[in-house]
């Protein structure tokens, strides 16, 4: 919007208000949420469980709409299940407005077949995950209408067409706002029973909280201060402040309390089929307060998980977030659940600008996301990270692809034969033993070839690099034994000695020699070559992620213009991020450990070791958007150890391009 169509809407809002307050007593114009009469049907209106102020207030919005259009329809507002926060509560009360009564269940006669369910319109979720228990069955034939702001689950389904509003803005009150002025409403405003410019403003102060979200549109910066005018309210950052010290009170409050006090349910598609993930944040702008209940919140969310559980055997994690707003940044409290962590570890958190917090564009991401210290625990500090919506579950939803699930949610295996004559996997039975078979078949033979491969064999050689039987490399399992190690298990070995000494040096290769003499690492070497690393990688002790010329040609046909747009001084800035210098790292030297598996690289920039069953089987950088398996480990050099993977490791490329 103009500055003029701004000053032209403020204008007209600011006469219409005092017009009406001089016809109506103050009161722009008179409505009350008054009981159903018996000849109208009722339509239930409501939000998402562990309500907060958007869910609950509009709710009380949308009634008011639905009530004054054109459908001949009574609709009342209901709180969603469980106890409404305390900034909503502030909001309620400082408006003067009732809470709604709470609703459970749907259903309204159950003797009849099918059963009778309510008529329901929902707010501020589309997922049926966050509604009462009987929502799905009630959905097909009741469901009134849904008008949110989140992305689309397409978990709530109906047996004819209704009304869908989902729009790009920072809350759902702020969207019927917008639906308002387009009907050309007149909003309930200041001195008036129900002052609905007052509740469409507050959800946008508290989901933007207070224009400090990264979901904050100028739509809605215009709209909060075209209804701070309608609802009576001078100072729209100061009612704002009031609002987050209300929704920062933890006191008399329970770690439980907390975890459930905004939490989201998100589903995500994997090769297993669906997971979901409980995503928690608490808003706050005294994150010492809830520090200090660190391990408390840990315990509560392992409890909450094995509630989920209980509820749905696919339930994978729970998470919580501080989001400190003053601070600008979110902090993520592990509990005991190691797969929730790594889930964090793992994810590509996109960061906001700090002069108008909008995403960046292009895209930069937190870089490194790791484990530190903040008043005596471990936690996850994610800088710029305000938003659940915007960066938190993109994020956390991409990292269930690329994460290796719990061992109890992984069961069987499950192998298709390609046209080409491939075959391949993608589960296995997490309970069996290290040695695995795994079945492939070449494309000159009809004949099913079987190897079987342990996690500790460190036996690999150049030559090896040649025989591994490429299509076991594609499985889409992440098995650490399938991807790792393609060499037979040599029992007599001792895995977990490395013993890097040599008398003859004409006994072995170098380094350099091995990618430059073995068949498959072209690309490779002629980078080496040119960057003038032979001499280097020839003496001193290093590990080598050594890319495959399939790799480097992956991420030729990925770049605009190829691998040859790339500028000299960062090509060799990736190429140093596959060198460790002064480490001869073996696959059992790598650590699974979350905060203990960076890997320094020789650019100074940190790669992540990625594991399953305590077993590596790839490397992530920060610009990886999936793990890079490994496809032969611990190929021994004079000077140190060379690990094959299937692509390039990437850092954050987003500051050189």
């Amino acid at each position: 919007m103009t500055p003029y169509r701004f000053a032209v809407a403020t204008l007209s809002l600011w006469l219409l208000t005092a017009a009406r307050a001089d016809e109506q007593d103050g009161c722009n114009i008179d409505y009350r949420q008054t009981e159903c009469e018996d000849e109208k049907e009722e339509v239930v209106v409501l939000g998402h469980s562990s309500p907060d102020t958007d869910a609950v207030a509009s709710a009380i919005i949308r009634a008011w709409e639905i009530r004054t259009g054109p459908e001949d329809l009574c609709a009342t507002p209901f709180v969603n299940r469980d106890d409404i926060n305390p900034e909503t509560e502030f909001v309620l009360e400082y408006f003067n407005i009732s809470e709604p009564e709470t609703i459970s269940e749907l259903v309204l006669d159950a003797s009849t077949d099918p059963d009778t369910f309510r008529k329901f319109a929902v707010v501020d979720t589309n997922s049926v995950e966050e509604l009462p228990h009987d929502a799905k069955d009630a959905s097909e034939t009741y469901l009134h209408s849904v008008v949110d702001h989140h992305r689309i689950t397409g978990t709530l389904t109906s047996d004819k067409p209704v009304v869908f509003d989902n729009r790009v803005l920072t809350s759902t009150g702020s969207l019927l706002y917008q639906r308002s002025l387009a009907e050309n409403r007149t909003i309930p405003g200041v001195n008036c029973p129900i002052n609905i410019a007052g509740l469409m403003l507050a959800t946008i102060l508290s989901d933007s909280l207070v224009f400090k979200s990264s979901t904050t549109t100028p739509m809605d910066k215009v709209g909060a201060e075209e209804l701070a005018l309608l609802a009576g309210i001078n100072d729209i950052n100061d009612f704002g402040k009031k609002m987050l010290e209300a929704k920062s009170d933890v006191n008399g409050r329970t770690a439980a309390d907390l975890v459930l006090s905004d939490s989201k349910e998100a589903k995500a598609d994997t090769i297993h089929g669906d997971v979901l993930i409980r995503v928690s944040v608490f808003e706050t702008v005294l994150p010492d307060q809830v520090m200090e209940m660190a391990e408390e919140i840990k315990t509560a969310c392992d409890v909450q998980l094995e509630e989920d559980k209980g509820e749905a055997d696919n339930m994978a994690a729970v998470l919580f977030f501080i989001i400190s707003i003053l601070e600008n940044e979110a902090i993520f409290i592990p509990c005991s659940d190691q797969y929730g962590t790594e889930l964090v570890l793992n994810g590509k958190f996109q960061m906001a600008n700090e002069d108008d917090n909008q995403l960046t564009n292009p895209p930069i991401y937190v870089d490194p996301v790791e484990l530190t210290e903040r008043n005596g625990t471990q936690v996850i500090v994610l800088p710029t990270i305000l938003s659940r919506k915007n960066q938190i579950m993109p994020a956390v939803l991409g990292s269930v692809e690329t994460t290796p699930l719990p061992e109890d949610m992984v069961t069987e295996v499950e192998c298709m034969e390609s046209m080409d004559g491939t075959i391949k996997c993608n589960e296995y039975d997490a309970t069996e033993t290290d040695a695995i078979v795994i079945e492939t078949k070449e494309s000159n033979s009809d004949d099913i070839k079987t190897k079987e491969v342990n996690s500790n064999s460190h036996d690999a050689s150049a030559s090896d690099v040649d025989s591994h039987d490429a299509s076991a490399s594609e499985s889409s399992s992440h098995d650490p034994a399938e991807s790792s190690q393609s060499n037979s298990v040599d029992e007599s070995s001792d895995s977990s000695s490395h013993d890097n000494s040599h008398d003859n040096t004409d006994t072995c290769s170098t380094i350099f020699d091995l990618a430059c003499n073995t068949d498959g690492f072209d690309t490779l070497c002629g980078l080496l070559t040119s960057f003038d690393f032979e001499a280097t990688l020839s003496g001193g002790s290093w590990t080598v992620f050594a890319p495959t010329d399939e790799a480097f040609t992956k991420l030729d046909d990925a770049l605009d213009g190829g691998i040859a747009s790339v500028s000299d001084d960062l090509l060799l800035k990736i190429l140093q991020f596959h060198v460790v210098e002064d480490q001869v790292l073996y696959s059992d030297d790598l650590s699974c450990e979350s905060g203990n598996n960076l890997v320094m690289a020789l650019n100074g920039k940190e790669s992540r070791t990625i594991c399953k069953n305590d077993v590596p089987y790839g490397q992530k950088g920060g610009g990886n958007d999936d793990v890079v398996d490994f496809v032969t480990v611990d190929i021994e050099a004079c000077n140190g150890v060379v690990h094959a993977i299937e692509g390039v490791l990437l850092f954050n490329l987003a500051s050189y391009m």
